[in-house]
């Protein structure tokens, strides 16, 4: 069963060496890696913003928001999701990354189940496995999937698909790469700290030409963690967020100039980790955070920014405040955090955000924000809370969903609009 976020949280240093991929890249990896020439412009602006999370605070659905719909995502014998590990709205479709499930899934806007990628072609073995697809990252622009696979070195390759599910080509040299971003007519890779390679961790591909962007970080493979995406999905004021493990900085990315920012992340009364920290843990950075900086935020995930607020899942292993999801709104100061959210009337008395989901909004566009929940986080909830069927009429859908009729356990894709 999937753990509560809470848990997952305490876990985020959980190493992936079980992982068929993370064996694949250790295989290639080295003791060292070489420092290249970023490509930071000398007029790139730098900056400081102050997150206090000393001074988060919650609040009722109704006050932050304007609307929060509900879409059940249909379940048939072909469609069962196991594990979203993350997902993606378009004009047309609501896409699912199941990762136990090992498949994509496409649902039309309406939750109606389409079609699904659940095989590789030129790899039996991939698809005989236990997981199939390891990353997936979606260009909605261009109506692409990007998806990782492998059992070996010598099969491990960068899948590319389109949204019917048709199979364009495979990229072995992409192997390496752990995060995508795209903003116009470029593609930004990420690639893992872990290898010996020669190319930038960050580069940009505009017209089959590579252009390194930033160096790399002096990592082993020891020191890895579990990191979702550091790219921001949406791009918003036609940029990109930009975020790097073991480091508090925000860049922002544009198409004209690559890195067009640098802000430095602050936490007051937050614990921090030592100027000499890479040097002198390197190899055992996780455990090291775990027993000596247990309050420390060591990185950040799913940042990206929407109708002017910024949201992230602060990666910290032992929180004492308990936050990890928060937004924050740069006019007013405040910082939300994001779980002390109340259900109202506004979205039927019912939950935000799933517990069992890596970050609590997954995905936005300029109107939307996208989480969602299963059936088990709605019965959850209530039995927790059982003074919110006291709160007035429980709406009909809300009682459809207690009474799981269905015994659905599909997921529900979950449409915020912020006030």
């Amino acid at each position: 069963m999937p753990l509560e976020k809470s848990k997952k949280v305490k876990l985020f240093f959980k190493f992936i060496t079980g992982s068929l991929l993370m064996s694949i890249i250790a295989t290639l990896s080295s003791s060292s890696f070489p420092y290249l020439s970023s490509c930071l412009s000398d007029d790139m602006s730098r900056d400081t913003l102050r997150l206090p999370i000393h001074q988060a605070r919650g609040g009722d659905v109704g006050d932050l928001f304007n609307e929060v719909m509900y879409v059940p995502l249909e379940q048939t014998s072909n469609s069962i999701v196991q594990e979203v590990k993350d997902l993606w709205v378009t004009e047309e479709y609501i896409i699912i990354f199941d990762l136990r499930g090992k498949g994509i899934l496409f649902f039309d806007r309406l939750g109606k189940f389409k079609h699904k990628i659940d095989k590789v072609p030129h790899c039996k073995s991939c698809n005989n496995g236990d997981f199939l697809f390891v990353n997936v990252f979606v260009n909605k622009s261009e109506r692409l999937i990007y998806a990782s696979y492998g059992t070996s070195k010598d099969n491990a390759a960068m899948g590319i698909f389109r949204f019917d599910g048709s199979f364009v080509k495979e990229k072995k040299e992409w192997i390496t790469v752990d995060g995508m971003g795209f903003l116009g007519n470029s593609i930004f890779l990420n690639h893992s700290p872990f290898v010996d390679t020669d190319k930038s961790q960050l580069e940009m591909l505009r017209n089959g030409v590579y252009t390194p962007i930033i160096e790399r970080q002096q990592l082993v493979k020891e020191d890895y963690s579990s990191v979702q995406n550091m790219f921001s999905k949406a791009s918003e004021k036609e940029e990109l967020l930009y975020v790097q493990l073991y480091n508090n900085t925000l860049y922002t990315i544009t198409e004209k100039k690559g890195l067009s920012k640098e802000t430095l992340l602050v936490f007051p009364y937050q614990n921090s980790l030592p100027k000499d920290f890479f040097s002198e843990f390197r190899g055992r950075l996780p455990d090291v955070v775990s027993k000596k900086y247990p309050d420390a935020i060591f990185g950040l995930n799913h940042v990206f920014s929407h109708n002017n607020r910024f949201f992230a899942t602060l990666m910290i292993t032992n929180a004492s405040n308990n936050i990890s999801d928060i937004m924050y709104d740069p006019k007013t100061g405040i910082l939300y955090d994001l779980k002390k959210i109340r259900p109202t009337v506004t979205n039927q008395f019912l939950p935000m955000s799933s517990a069992y989901s890596d970050s609590f909004f997954l995905d936005c566009d300029r109107q939307y924000l996208y989480s969602y929940i299963t059936p088990s986080d709605v019965a959850i909830l209530f039995n927790r809370h059982p003074s919110l069927q006291n709160e007035g009429e429980i709406p009909a859908f809300t009682k459809g969903l207690l009474e799981n009729k269905t015994k659905s356990t599909n997921p529900i894709l979950v449409i915020s609009r912020l006030k």
